[in-house]
């Protein structure tokens, strides 16, 4: 999307109106993404994905294995504040939140916010996230499914996700 390809200007069509991407276009950018060499190399994480039962069939059809899934919970209010204040800096690329994480003041007036992360889009997205999560985790088997708590400082659920990965590898 960054680099104003077609492709990304039909992807940011859903997005930035808070729909799903069609599971086609989201499959094979998938499948095309994972067979380059640097996945196929050092393996890969994917963030929110797979989002709907026919990803996850997609992915068992195409023998894309997940090693682990990891979720994490966060109270819907909480996704949709971090969401709403998130911004960043087109210049550095760095990420900052309004409440959170404030950007230094010199470079305030530069900052971008995603047409995507607003309260209207975030909560059509939680609700599309509650209402395929159930069915997306039961195609999967149950012991490579994680729950960490999302709503705690980010050390602690980074030292939590890193145990995960170093206690499975």
């Amino acid at each position: 999307m960054q680099k104003k390809t077609k492709l990304g200007e039909i992807l940011a069509s859903y997005m930035n109106s808070g729909k799903l991407v069609p599971d086609e276009i989201a499959d094979q950018i998938l499948k095309n993404r994972l067979s380059k060499p640097d996945c196929v190399e050092r393996g890969w994480i994917l963030d929110g994905h797979p989002r709907t039962v026919g990803n996850a069939k997609f992915m068992k059809e195409n023998g894309i294995e997940v090693d682990m899934i990891i979720v994490l919970d966060v109270p819907d209010e909480v996704i949709i504040e971090r969401l709403d204040g998130r911004v960043r800096d087109p210049e550095t690329g760095k990420t900052y939140h309004t409440k959170f994480y404030p950007p230094p003041k010199e470079i305030e007036n530069r900052l971008k916010k995603r047409a995507d992360d607003n309260r209207d889009i975030a909560k059509k997205r939680l609700q599309a996230y509650h209402e395929y999560i159930d069915r997306v985790l039961a195609c999967f088997e149950k012991d490579k499914i994680f729950h960490v708590n999302g709503n705690q400082k980010i050390e602690k659920v980074f030292a939590e996700i890193e145990k995960l990965i170093h206690d499975k590898v």
